[in-house]
C-alpha cells in the first residue's frame, strides 16, 4: 500500500493488481506459491490440480490494509506442468455467441495439451485464442506461463 501510495488521502491511487508468484527452491523439489486473485495450475500425471489464490488484490480499494497472503508449499515431481496466467485469455469475448472464453475452458485446453512440447502448447493456445476471438476486439493483455519440471 505504501509503494502504491494508497490509504492516506482521497486523491491516492486506487489501482490494484492480480498476481501469481512462484519461487523454485534451488536444491530441493519444493516450490513456493502465493497469489492475489490469480491461481496456480499444476498437471501431474494427467491430473489437473488448481491451487487457489487469496481472494483480494495487491493494493486497490478491495484489499484490506492488513492483507496477509497465503504461502503454499508444493513438492514437485519430474514431468509436472506448472501454469500461471493473467485473466486476459479467459475474459476474451468471442465464439459463436460473443461470450467470454472462461477459466473452465482454459483449464480444459491446458489439460488436453499439457503433454505436448512447450512450443506446441504455445501454438495451440495462440491458435485457439485467435479462433475464439474472431473479429472481436482484444479486451486485455494475455499471458500464459507454462513450466515443465
Amino acid at each position: 500500500m505504501t509503494a502504491l501510495k494508497q490509504g492516506q488521502h482521497e486523491e491516492d491511487s486506487r489501482d490494484g493488481m492480480d498476481i501469481a508468484i512462484c519461487v523454485f527452491k534451488e536444491n530441493s523439489k519444493e516450490m513456493l506459491f502465493a497469489g492475489a486473485l490469480r491461481p496456480l495450475v499444476m498437471i501431474r500425471k494427467g491430473v489437473l490440480v488448481k491451487t487457489d489464490s487469496d481472494r483480494f488484490p495487491i493494493g486497490g480499494n478491495l484489499a484490506p490494509a492488513t492483507s496477509k497472503y497465503t504461502l503454499h508449499k508444493i513438492l514437485l515431481e519430474p514431468g509436472d506442468m506448472i501454469y500461471m496466467f493473467s485473466d486476459g485469455y479467459a475474459d476474451q469475448f468471442g465464439g459463436p455467441k460473443g461470450k467470454k472464453f472462461m477459466v473452465k475452458q482454459l483449464l480444459t485446453l491446458l489439460a488436453e495439451s499439457h503433454h505436448l512440447p512447450l512450443h506446441e502448447q504455445a501454438s495451440r493456445l495462440e491458435q485457439n485464442f485467435d479462433g475464439w476471438k474472431q473479429n472481436f476486439q482484444q479486451v486485455d493483455d494475455v499471458l500464459v506461463i507454462g513450466i515443465r519440471v
